[in-house]
């Protein structure tokens, strides 16, 4: 709803803020891990999914601002118009036109969100060292002291990574057609 709320509406400064939104999803996670980590031990969000899912969410949503904000303003505004003058509340116009034509924007940036958090190795490991472990943790857990089992770790990473292919093979037409379709302004 950001991105279309930033697509649709004539604020001042949304160039500005549009690039402000790009740095933010370019800057490494590196640079602002200690004011993340005060703010979530403060929250006492340390060692729960709920921190992790709301620091993923925030690096999430920026790359998705992004893209989708080029999804609606590929949708002509006289669609909007039609449905407006129809007796169409913008809700409706939202929700009944706008949405079922950018869904595949939508499923493709789904799907990189879901890449992004799948390999979000930082957060997880500074923020959850203890209870809350994710895949890509997990494999930092092979280690001993100066000793790296290469054989275990590399069977380990692969199976970590096959979901990944499979989702991407088995939903490469639609990645494919999502990222295509929002570069198209009509």
């Amino acid at each position: 709803m950001t991105a279309y709320a930033v697509a649709r509406t004539d604020i001042k400064g949304k160039k500005v803020l549009l690039l402000i939104i790009l740095s933010v999803s370019l800057m490494p996670p590196i640079v602002i891990i200690s004011p993340i980590y005060n703010i979530m031990r403060a929250g006492h969000l340390l060692n729960s999914h709920l921190g992790l899912i709301i620091v993923n969410s925030l690096f999430c949503l920026t790359t998705a601002v992004w893209f989708l904000n080029s999804y609606f303003q590929s949708v002509p505004m006289e669609l909007e118009d039609a449905a407006s003058i129809d007796g169409a509340s913008p809700f409706q116009c939202f929700s009944k036109i706008i949405l079922p034509i950018v869904t595949p924007g939508i499923f493709t940036v789904g799907i990189l969100a879901f890449i992004q958090a799948w390999n979000e190795y930082l957060f997880a490991l500074v923020m959850n060292p203890i209870r809350v472990k994710t895949v890509t943790v997990g494999l930092k857990m092979y280690e001993a002291d100066n000793y790296i089992p290469w054989g275990p770790l590399m069977a380990a990473s692969v199976v970590i990574v096959i979901p990944l292919i499979t989702i991407v093979m088995i939903l490469q037409k639609r990645i494919i057609g999502g990222l295509m379709s929002g570069g198209l302004k009509g």
